[in-house]
């Protein structure tokens, strides 16, 4: 614990700008009041299939980083004449984009039996960031940056120390425990709820939680791939340390429409995730701490929803 929080702090001691980090915090705090006090982007369509309605998620994801990057560029922090930057940018806004706008993954469950096919959508829809997060990203390592950087944007276990991330699940996980008494984390998870594809099966609900608990971890490996791994181990050739910052205003853009806690805490989170990734040139912690939350803030939702007799048969 004390080698990350040593991290952080001379992290923040080297980065410091409070122009920047002011301006930087009263833009994100905008974009949260905006999304929670005045549903400012709920004109968003998810369900949009014609292509060119994935354009208002490229503005959606954009916008809050492209004024952070603009506050950079204000403070003398970035280049932005390197084209090199502006390609991976271009790339990783149409992969976000991409990864949130996709409505295809409903086709597949049309194929399966009615009682089936909201358990089919919510896997597909997990499943769906191998196609939308990491195929991307794959490939376009291995067209310009596997030169530079052998492992993928921090996927990698070299110097990693699991030790201290330990100790941080164990402070984080009695935190998700008491939200899962809140009514509006009860009302979010569990993110799948059996229903009729248990009763059209026959089985108990853990057969079709499990697996879909497993593609639920996927997506957030994915994504933590993206957030830390692309956007600040891949940017850092550019922008260095100050790839962190703009990476939390994005981060924060995907949670709007979940708990307003959880917002809060994914701005803190991103935040501490990005500067020990750039740190350690690895996103194992990141996805370590990821899913251990992620799975029990899951666990603990069905726990609560059993014993109310609304979940779990």
């Amino acid at each position: 614990m004390k080698k990350l929080a040593k991290q952080l702090i001379e992290h923040v001691r080297e980065d410091w700008d409070p122009v920047l980090y002011g301006l930087t915090a009263l833009w994100i705090a905008i974009l949260v009041i905006a999304n929670y006090g005045f549903d400012a982007f709920v004109a968003v369509d998810q369900d949009a299939r014609a292509v060119w309605r994935i354009l208002p998620f490229v503005g959606f994801y954009g916008i809050p980083y492209a004024v952070v990057l603009g506050l950079l560029f204000a403070r003398g922090r970035v280049d932005t004449t390197t084209p090199g930057l502006w390609r991976a940018l271009a790339v990783g806004l149409f992969v976000v984009s991409l990864a949130d706008w996709f409505p295809y993954h409903r086709d597949v469950a049309a194929y399966f039996p009615g009682p089936m096919r909201v358990w089919v959508s919510s896997v597909a829809w997990n499943l769906k960031s191998t196609l939308c997060w990491f195929t991307p990203i794959l490939a376009y390592w291995l067209a310009f940056d596997r030169r530079h950087d052998r492992t993928c944007y921090g996927i990698t276990l070299k110097g990693f120390d699991a030790g201290p991330y330990l100790l941080c699940i164990g402070i984080l996980v009695p935190l998700a425990l008491w939200a899962s008494f809140q009514p509006s984390f009860l009302q979010q998870y569990p993110t799948y709820r059996p229903g009729q594809a248990e009763v059209y099966l026959g089985v108990s609900a853990w057969w079709t939680v499990i697996p879909y608990e497993l593609v639920y971890g996927f997506d957030f490996s994915f994504v933590e791939l993206y957030f830390r791994g692309f956007l600040v181990i891949g940017l850092a050739r550019w922008l260095g340390r100050s790839a962190v910052l703009p990476m939390v205003a994005m981060y924060a853009a995907l949670h709007f429409g979940k708990p307003f806690a959880e917002t809060i805490g994914s701005i803190i989170g991103g935040y501490i995730l990005g500067v020990f990734a750039y740190n350690s040139r690895s996103i194992a912690g990141g996805i370590i701490l990821h899913l251990s939350l992620a799975w029990t803030m899951e666990a603990a939702a069905f726990v609560q929803h059993s014993l109310q007799g609304t979940v779990v048969r």
